[in-house]
């Protein structure tokens, strides 16, 4: 709806469905945007978790942590990216493997389930 949509920038629109995943095994921070704009993210995020990792104090954390672009299609419109989010959390929590689906019909099918 456009009317929640003005006042906003491009960013804080991105940064509302852009999903991360952070993997202390792999030492890596997991990032999926629906729209494809995960560039715009690693200058902002990386910074931020290593200042968190920092102010935490664990030295065995503290080690070059690295951005993981999850693959994806883009999504095609403009409503679906909070299916999309929901769905991709539940089935990396259940499993801890990634799945990303990204079509408007799934999409749509899983808004009425949720």
């Amino acid at each position: 709806d456009m009317t929640r949509l003005r006042g906003k920038t491009s960013e804080d629109m991105y940064q509302n469905s852009s999903k991360r995943v952070v993997k202390i095994s792999s030492q890596s921070v997991m990032l999926l945007d629906p729209l494809g704009n995960e560039g715009c993210y690693e200058r902002k995020i990386m910074p931020n978790w290593r200042n968190f990792l920092k102010m935490k104090g664990n030295e065995e954390f503290r080690v070059d942590w690295k951005m993981e672009r999850l693959p994806h299609n883009k999504q095609m419109d403009s409503s679906s990216c909070g299916v999309l989010m929901l769905k991709f959390a539940e089935h990396y929590l259940m499993s801890g493997e990634v799945a990303v689906h990204s079509r408007s019909r799934w999409a749509a099918t899983h808004r009425n389930c949720l």
